[in-house]
Order: C-alpha cells, then structure tokens, then sequence
C-alpha cells in the first residue's frame, strides 16, 4: 500500500507539472500577443483610428451561399513524375459536369523543408452538392481520392475547406482599383465595391461576419506541437483539424505590370515574399503557421509557369496570422518593401488579392496518401487510417 502510495505521489507530480508546462505556454503566447491591453480585460483588436492608404475592393456575393475549395497537392520523391496519359485525364476532369467553376494548376516547385518537389490544384466550387458530385464522378475519383498514389514515389494530399459566405472575406487591389474578372472564390461575384474597412489592425476580422466583434481569447489555446505518425508512407491518412483553423490565400499577378515595375516586383518585391513563405514553413511552433507554400501558376494546357503566384498559408487561428502580419520582422519587410517600392511611386500595375477564411468544427477535411510524415495537418493532429 505505501508503495502504490508513493506511485500515486509521484504520478499525480509529473501530472502537475506538465499542466504547469501547457500553461506556460498558453500564457508565453498570450503575453507576447501584441492584442493584449495592459488592463487586463483580454485581447482586444479593435482600433478604427487608421484610414486605408491605397483603395481595394471587395465583391458582392450571396450571403447565404456556401462555398467549398479543393486543394489537391501531389508530393514526388526520387524526381518521380506523373504519367502523361493521367495528367490528360486530370485535366479533362476539370471540363465534366459539376466541375469547379474557378481553378488553377501550380507549377512543379521544391519543398526544401520535406526535401521533395510538389505541384498543387486549387479548385472552387458554389455548393458542397456540385463538389460532392464532381469527385464522385468516374472523371475526377480516379485521381481525387489519391488511390493511384497509395504505393510508389509520388504521394497525394487533398485539404477540402467548407466555406460558408459569413466565415470568408476576400479583397481586390490592381490597375484603377477594380479587378475583373475577381479571382478565387469571388469569380462569380456579382459586383465589388471600394472597401473602406481595411489597412488598419482588426480589418480583416471585421469584414468576416462571424468574427466581427467576437471576443478571441480562446483562439490563444491553439498551440502547435509537432507530432507526426509513425507510419505515414503507403498508407492513406484522414486528419479532422479542430475550430479556429484559419486559410490564408494571398495573390499577385504581374502580367500588367509596365517593365519597371515589373522589374521591381521580381527584384525586390518577390525575394522578399519568398523569404517570409520559408520562415513561416520552418517555423510552425513559434508563428503558429501550420503550412505556407508559395506557388506559381500555370498554364491549364501546358503546364508552363505565368506571371501569376499565391501562397497558401494555414494558421491555428485568425489570432495567429493577426499576430505574423502586424509584428513579425519578416512581414513587416514584405510590407515595407510593397509601400516604398511600389506604393511609394504611384505604380499600381501589380494586381494583388487575398482571401481569408476561418473554420468552424467538421468544415474541414484532410487526407493523405503516401505522404512525408511532416505534411502540413499531418505532422500536428492526431489521423486514423481510411480506405482509398
């Protein structure tokens, strides 16, 4: 009896001290969130004093619409490639019915964390019965469910986001301000406006309805910790992330870019966006950044990259990516660098656009086939095996 005595002494110790350990660390994140006010009220975002200083836009959607995007990313080890033949039928199945009314293929880019190469597909979709129908149908279930990629070099991931229109916000910058036609989930908006809620901190949780003056204390409870399976290649892997996850999707196209500033988006601009991808990438504990990639567009026919990119960005929560945008060095240079270089001088050829959703609990979905351990979800959230 004294010996179970002492085991429990000593259990419920260790149990003590790893509650003080998770405790710290929620309240080393919330201390160093610059939100926080000094009268201990909480966190608190909200300052209407700053006025936009260049003009963007924001579409006019239906309220009461859901959307749904697909993210399908191919991972390729030992320079494997896919075939030829199944690169066509991936393609024709973006042309069947209920395909995806906005998509874009990525270029082959390296992955110099995972030390392998990945191509990706970004797909929209109005309504989760078009989605649910088009990757059921014989076209696009081939590949969409990642059984080709089960056993072999290449491995397959997929990151379906249910998006209702009150958890997503999106906004437009460009040549007189107005972008047509809108990118991303807002290509089939039906107007857009001068928005008058942004540059300024809080803005973009304003204009998401469902966050708009919410209190955002919990969000802070999210803390990453990097805990991979054990087993991940060969297998197919399903990963369901808790709530507060939030998609960041922020884009620039040059194509209209006069040469000059053509030359100083790629020159300046772009090595700096680059350098602030990788850092989030490397450094998931301390920003909070789950996964951040930054791809560049293609061409549907031939693949070859154009003047177009986006990173594509997952955080543990809206807090997360308000806490990297407004006090991190390497954004503050992303920032800077976009003002004086480009704002600076009055050029307003580069076309820029950003979507930012946060999920609520079961509205999003991941899997992984054949996948490195350390891929985006998979390395932090528990996953149970599926049949593919």
């Amino acid at each position: 009896q004294r010996r179970v005595h002492g085991e429990l002494k000593v259990l419920t110790f260790c149990c003590f001290l790893l509650r003080l350990r998770c405790s710290y660390v929620v309240f080393k994140f919330k201390m160093s969130c610059p939100f926080r006010k000094g009268n201990g009220v909480g966190l608190d975002i909200r300052d209407a004093g700053m006025a936009p200083r260049f003009p963007s836009a924001s579409p006019v959607l239906d309220e009461n619409a859901t959307y749904v995007r697909a993210i399908f990313t191919f991972q390729f080890r030992d320079e494997a490639t896919i075939e030829a033949s199944m690169y066509e039928r991936i393609r024709a199945s973006f042309t069947i019915e209920n395909a995806p009314y906005n998509f874009y293929f990525t270029t082959k880019q390296r992955d110099e964390k995972l030390e392998l190469d990945t191509q990706s597909v970004l797909a929209y979709w109005d309504s989760k019965e078009k989605f649910r129908a088009w990757s059921a149908a014989d076209g696009a279930k081939e590949w969409c469910t990642g059984r080709p990629w089960l056993n072999g070099s290449i491995g397959f991931y997929s990151q379906i986001s249910i998006i209702p229109r009150s958890s997503i916000e999106g906004m437009f910058s460009g040549p007189e301000h107005l972008q047509d036609p809108l990118d991303g989930f807002s290509r089939i908006a039906t107007d857009q406006y001068l928005e008058q809620e942004h540059d300024r901190l809080g803005a973009a949780r304003d204009r998401i309805p469902d966050l708009k003056g919410k209190p955002i204390e919990a969000e802070c409870e999210s803390v990453l910790a990097i805990n991979p399976p054990a087993k991940t290649y060969g297998v197919a892997l399903k990963v369901t992330p808790p709530a507060n996850v939030c998609t960041i999707i922020t884009a620039q196209n040059w194509t209209e870019c006069d040469p000059e500033e053509k030359t100083i988006y790629v020159d300046k601009l772009q090595p700096v966006l680059q350098a602030g991808v990788e850092h989030l990438a490397t450094h998931p504990v301390d920003t909070g950044c789950i996964s951040a990639t930054l791809n560049t567009w293609a061409n549907f026919h031939s693949l070859a990259a154009i003047e177009k990119s986006a990173c594509v960005a997952n955080f543990a929560s809206m807090t997360h990516l308000e806490v990297w945008t407004w006090t991190h060095p390497k954004h503050g240079a992303i920032y800077k660098t976009f003002m004086s270089e480009l704002v600076g001088i009055g050029k307003f050829g580069l076309r820029l656009w950003h979507e930012i959703n946060v999920h609520a609990a079961g509205n999003l979905e991941c899997s992984f086939v054949n996948c490195h351990p350390e891929t985006s979800f998979l390395a932090f959230y528990p996953s149970e095996e599926i049949e593919v």
